[in-house]
């Protein structure tokens, strides 16, 4: 995966992105024209995250906002034939639950064995500080240089997010245990124990999705508000207040990003101009079941 971001905290650059959109080339001979597409798009755009999957040509190009997504394209639709996907949220992707791993790589070649055995805790971290990786054993069990190299493997394991590209997050990992070799084991031995002890604790502890929930406010007339209501009623949004004053209401409310996607545009056609909205972020919900 050859990774366009602008900045050194590679994922964690995601956490200002919201919403993001797929671009993948028609003809395999676009693809290259896509990568510099996307190369100058992150020096135009340093505040989009942007990814190309070497595996089969696609970009994600990620923003805070629907508006700075569709800018963004605008940069880059009319240089390479390729098929836009639909706006779709940015979720974040955990633990569901804590798991314990025993993972042993064995591996024999021509050139020599390969040897690393670890043993690892993953939990959801509540602390929501991203990834966290806690080293707990003694040099003669892991030596120093292989437990950076288990690091490496695990992050490696969650970097490419899920399936549909949502970032993994705030995971905490314990390294309990270990056994080496001295002729056999090697950091790119223990690097790929640690991406593989990884991916099998996604796996056995599953991922639980959460959604952006955003805050808003609707400044509208009152003639206009039970509709407005009716509306929002349909788009999962919890209503806190309303305040009137001078003939116009205006709305306090919560709601899913998901069920709020170019909202703003679709109120002030749908009401000619007269009703207003701004939306912010506010925090995350677990995905209903």
């Amino acid at each position: 995966m050859i990774n366009f971001n602008i900045g050194e905290s590679g994922m964690e650059e995601t956490d200002n992105a919201l919403v993001q959109l797929s671009i993948t080339p028609r003809f395999a001979g676009d693809r290259a024209q896509l990568k510099y597409a996307m190369a100058a798009l992150a020096q135009k755009r340093p505040s989009s995250v942007i990814w190309i999957d070497t595996g089969g040509g696609r970009a994600l190009i990620r923003a805070a906002t629907e508006t700075a997504l569709a800018s963004a394209l605008d940069l880059i639709e009319h240089t390479v034939d390729a098929d836009i996907g639909p706006p779709r949220v940015i979720c974040r992707a955990t633990l569901a639950r804590t798991t314990e791993i025993d993972y042993t790589h064995r591996k024999q070649n021509g050139v020599g064995n390969e040897f690393a055995r670890i043993l690892i805790v993953a939990n959801p971290d509540e602390t929501r500080k991203g990834f966290r990786f806690h080293p707990q054993v003694p040099d003669r069990i892991v030596p120093k240089n292989f437990v950076s190299a288990i690091e490496k493997g695990l992050r490696a394991a969650i970097a490419p997010g899920t399936i549909e590209g949502d970032p993994i997050v705030d995971i905490g990992i314990t390294l309990l245990d270990g056994a080496y070799h001295d002729s056999d084991s090697t950091p790119r031995s223990f690097e790929t124990a640690g991406l593989m002890a990884m991916r099998e604790a996604l796996r056995i502890g599953e991922l639980v999705l959460s959604e952006p929930i955003m805050r808003f406010e609707i400044e509208a007339p009152d003639a206009d508000a039970a509709l407005i209501l009716i509306d929002l009623a349909s788009r999962r949004a919890h209503i806190e207040r309303q305040d009137a004053h001078k003939g116009r209401v205006t709305l306090h409310a919560l709601a899913p990003l998901a069920e709020l996607l170019f909202y703003r545009e679709l109120l002030g056609l749908r009401f000619e101009g007269r009703a207003s909205c701004s939306v912010a972020f506010d925090h995350y919900e677990t995905l209903p079941a």
